[in-house]
C-alpha cells in the first residue's frame, strides 16, 4: 500500500503446470481483472470425497495420544483437514471435491499427526486408484493406513465416503 492509502494489486495463478500473472490494477483497493485462464487438460469427471474418521492410529505423544490430521491430494489438487487435538479415533468429516483430469490418477491421503515444536510425523498414508471407479458409484470403505518407506510402523484405518461422475 502507498501513502495515498491505495495499492497496485496482481494476482499469480497457478493451473496445472501452468502460471500465470494478471495484469496489475494501478492504485485500487478493488480490482476487477476480468481475465480468462484455462488449462490444456479436460475434465473427464468429478470426485466427492468426505473424509469421515479414523480410528486405532498410533499414539505418537508423549501423552499416549495423537493430533492427527490429513493432506489429501488428487493430481494438482491440495487439501488439508482440520487437526483433531488428543485423539486415536479422530472424528473429521469434512467434504471435498476434485476434478479428475486423468484416468489413470490416484486420491492420496496422508495422515499426520501436528506437533508445535517439531516436524509433524507421518502417522499412515492410503491411495484409490481412479481408473477402477464407474460412473455414478458412490461408497463408504475402511481403508487400512500403509507404510511409506518399508520398515515404518503404522496402524490404523480411515473412514472415506465418495462419490464419482463422469463430466457430461
Amino acid at each position: 500500500m502507498d501513502v495515498s492509502g491505495k495499492s497496485d494489486p496482481y494476482c499469480k495463478i497457478k493451473l496445472e503446470s501452468q502460471e500465470y500473472k494478471t495484469k496489475t490494477i494501478k492504485k485500487s483497493l478493488n480490482p476487477k481483472w476480468d481475465e480468462l485462464y484455462s488449462t490444456k487438460s479436460k475434465l473427464i469427471a468429478k470426485l466427492k470425497v468426505t473424509i469421515k474418521e479414523a480410528r486405532y492410529l498410533s499414539a505418537m505423544d508423549v501423552s499416549g495420544k495423537s493430533d492427527p490430521y490429513c493432506k489429501i491430494k488428487l493430481e494438482s489438487q491440495e487439501y488439508k483437514t482440520k487437526t483433531i487435538k488428543k485423539s486415536l479415533n479422530p472424528k473429521w468429516d469434512q467434504d471435498y471435491e476434485f476434478f479428475v483430469t486423468e484416468r489413470r490418477a490416484e486420491l492420496e491421503i496422508h495422515v499426520f499427526d501436528w506437533d508445535r515444536f517439531s516436524k509433524d510425523e507421518f502417522m499412515g498414508r492410503m491411495s484409490l486408484k481412479i481408473g477402477n471407479m464407474k460412473d455414478g458409484e458412490t461408497a463408504e470403505h475402511w481403508y487400512k493406513l500403509e507404510a511409506l518407506h518399508p520398515g515404518e510402523k503404522v496402524s490404523g484405518e480411515i473412514l472415506l465416503n465418495w462419490t464419482f461422475q463422469l463430466g457430461k
